[in-house]
This record gives C-alpha cells, sequence and structure tokens, in this order.
C-alpha cells in the first residue's frame, strides 16, 4: 500500500510538472510569434550582438514556435550595415555605449576605432556628466582616467537626480497598486458573502423512511438548495478565486517595486560617500 502511495504521489508530481512545463511552452510560443522578427533582428545588431548568441531567439526556436527566420535574418543584416558605419559608431561613443569593433568584418576597424574614441571623448566632458547621470544608465567606466576626474563627480550628481525621481514614481506606483488591492478585497468579501448567501436553502422536501425497527413510515422535511444556487455558488467561488489571484499578483508587484527601491536607496547612499 505504501508503495502505491509512493507511486501515486510522484505520479502526480511528474504530472504538475509537465502541465507547468506545458504553459511555460505554451505562452513563451505565443510571445515569439507576436514578436517583429524584422525589428528583433535589427535591434540585436545595432546593440553589438550575435544571433547566436541570443537568449530569446533559442528559447524561441527551443519551444518550436513558428517564426520568420528570413525576417530575422533580413533585421539583422539590415542592422550590422547601419552598425558598421562611422557615423553610428560615433553615435555609440557619444551615448556611452562600448563599440564591438569585431562585428565590423571587412570594414576599415582603425577608422571605425577613432570615430568611437571621438564620440566617448564627447560623452566624458564635464559639461555632459550631469545630463549622461540624469539619463538613468549606471557608469560603466567607458571614460578614460585622465576625463573621469571632472565627469564622474557631475555624473553623479545626474544620477542622484534620476535615482530620486525613480524613488517617487515607484512609491505612488505602490500607492496605487494598494488602492487596487483594497477594491479588489472589497469585490471579493462582497462576492464572499453572495456566495454565503447561495448556500441557504430556499425549498424543502418531504422525505419518506421505512424504520424497520417499528414497522413504520416516518416522513421528514428536508431543506434543499436549489441546482440553480449551486451553480451560481460555484460560479461565484470561481470568480472568488480569480479575484484572489489578482491580490497575489499586485501584492507581488509591490514586492518588487519596494526591492527596487531598497536597492536604489543603496546606490545614492554609495553615491553620496564618493562625494563625501
Amino acid at each position: 500500500m505504501r508503495r502505491l502511495m509512493s507511486i501515486c504521489v510522484l505520479f502526480g508530481a511528474l504530472l504538475v510538472i509537465l502541465m507547468n512545463t506545458g504553459c511555460v511552452s505554451y505562452f513563451k510560443r505565443k510571445e515569439c510569434e507576436a514578436t517583429n522578427w524584422f525589428e528583433y533582428g535589427h535591434r540585436v545588431a545595432m546593440e553589438g550582438r550575435r544571433l547566436s548568441g541570443d537568449q530569446f531567439v533559442s528559447g524561441c526556436r527551443k519551444v518550436e514556435a513558428e517564426f520568420s527566420e528570413t525576417d530575422l535574418d533580413r533585421g539583422f543584416k539590415g542592422g550590422m550595415a547601419k552598425y558598421c558605419l562611422p557615423q553610428t559608431v560615433f553615435e555609440l561613443g557619444k551615448k556611452g555605449d562600448f563599440f564591438a569593433v569585431e562585428m565590423c568584418d571587412g570594414e576599415n576597424p582603425r577608422l571605425l576605432q577613432e570615430k568611437h574614441k571621438a564620440g566617448v571623448g564627447e560623452y566624458c566632458l564635464k559639461s555632459n556628466g550631469y545630463t549622461a547621470g540624469t539619463v538613468g544608465r549606471a557608469y560603466n567606466k567607458i571614460c578614460p582616467k585622465e576625463f573621469e576626474k571632472d565627469f564622474l563627480p557631475e555624473f553623479r550628481r545626474g544620477r542622484k537626480k534620476y535615482l530620486n525621481v525613480v524613488v517617487l514614481e515607484n512609491e505612488k506606483k505602490i500607492n496605487d497598486i494598494e488602492r487596487e488591492i483594497l477594491n479588489l478585497e472589497r469585490e471579493r468579501n462582497m462576492k464572499s458573502l453572495e456566495a454565503q448567501r447561495l448556500q441557504i436553502p430556499t425549498g424543502a422536501v418531504v422525505e419518506r423512511r421505512y424504520d424497520p425497527m417499528t414497522g413504520t413510515v416516518r416522513e421528514q422535511v428536508v431543506s434543499q438548495v436549489s441546482e440553480d444556487q449551486t451553480r451560481k455558488a460555484d460560479d461565484m467561488r470561481w470568480q472568488i478565486q480569480n479575484i484572489e489571484t489578482k491580490i497575489n499578483s499586485k501584492r507581488s508587484e509591490q514586492v518588487t517595486l519596494r526591492e527596487e527601491n531598497r536597492k536604489i536607496q543603496l546606490e545614492i547612499v554609495g553615491l553620496d560617500e564618493k562625494e563625501g
């Protein structure tokens, strides 16, 4: 008996795993099939990356999603043609982005590197530091050491402004979500009361039962919940469960936002210490 129970437990666990895996694969396929693959290929190239190492592409292939490899390839090649232009390379440096020179086969690597260096030189100016900090990206140590002394204090000042704005926006989102949760909880409580009301019998039937001990037939009035009530109560319980799922999802959003704010506050403290 114990062995049979163990087999049943293992089978049940395996079934749950298979169901979860199937759901994940289903939603992954939907995500893949909804993607504009020409634009995605173009974006990968403009980020200086190869398709062979892209996790999203490999994930879509793994779940056997239907998508256009032709569009992906055309988009990537179009992006590559633009990525390897001297003006594009200059703009990458000016935005504080690194440049993958190995992506540009057949181009003049020295020219491209010089253009990128010129762009980086403009990015790393003291006058650009504050603006670069407010863009929202952390410093990636792209500036030469001789520029950092003047650039970094301004960058940190801009970065702190950006981070403080994000904290305030996250706090607003957390409060907005809390109001949504309160509304959902009110709706859930109302439906719970309604579900309880539907369990109250609205009719009665008379049951006749033979008592073998006395040889007599007894009549007993039995309360009865109608089939319509039962159906409505089941539907109400399903709605309540759906609301609970939404509430849990909202709580998870709040946890994520609070954790993000915690990390941001730590970064702000670190920036203050560097200024000190």
